[in-house]
């Protein structure tokens, strides 16, 4: 599997790609405008093909999202900031993540429709090692509530807040930058009925979101 070259990172004042997009408030709070460091077209061409070689191909995608998500991953690398993807189901946010996380070391990637899987987010010797890692949390939305004797937890919303705490701890000291890249087919109600705001502010700090637009595609086979 090909690794992408780091970007030039030409610094530029830039409104998110989503604004004038018909979001509720939980969403629209993630993906308000936000100053980010765009990256080079030369990096842009090498994502296009990294992306068509491995099968997140732009005839399937649609030239909207394929492009969209090429954007992001350059965005992502230029900022050192990780992805917050997006959009109905089957739309190949799944797939899209599955490519991107071999191109990260270190790296987790957390199914959250797996119980067992989310345990782990509140194992302490998983946690520690999670610290300095890029974490993919996939399905946003999907886990089932978890009891620790008796009592009933958010691990997922325990796990981005302690994340974001550790991120905060580390800046601007020098070392390889971590990042948080999550999926969810939740809309911008389901995210507020379901997750406060104090946790949808540090996504929104951690990453860069993703609109996926595009209809259910069973051709991603990941998605």
């Amino acid at each position: 599997m090909t690794t992408l070259s780091k970007p030039a990172v030409p610094t530029a004042k830039l409104a998110s790609p989503l604004v004038g997009v018909n979001l509720d408030s939980a969403v629209q709070e993630i993906v308000s405008p936000r100053e980010w460091k765009e990256p080079s077209e030369r990096f842009l061409d090498s994502t296009r093909r990294y992306l068509e070689r491995n099968g997140w191909m732009r005839e399937v995608a649609g030239d909207a999202d394929f492009e969209a998500a090429c954007r992001a991953w350059g965005m992502c690398i230029c900022n050192n900031l990780g992805i917050f993807a997006y959009g109905m189901y089957g739309c190949g946010k799944t797939a899209l993540m599955r490519l991107f996380h071999p191109l990260l070391k270190p790296s987790h990637f957390v199914p959250l429709g797996d119980p067992e899987c989310v345990k782990c987010l509140t194992d302490g010797e998983w946690l520690a090692d999670a610290m300095d890692c890029n974490v993919f949390l996939d399905d946003l939305g999907a886990e089932s509530a978890f009891s620790n004797y008796g009592v009933k937890r958010d691990a997922v919303g325990e796990f981005i807040l302690r994340y974001y705490a550790q991120r905060v701890r580390e800046r601007g000291k020098e070392g390889p930058a971590r990042r948080l890249f999550i999926t969810t087919n939740l809309t911008g109600r389901e995210l507020a009925e379901r997750y406060t705001m104090r946790i949808t502010s540090r996504i929104k700090e951690l990453c860069i979101p993703l609109h996926l637009k595009g209809s259910d595609k069973r051709k991603w086979g990941a998605a």
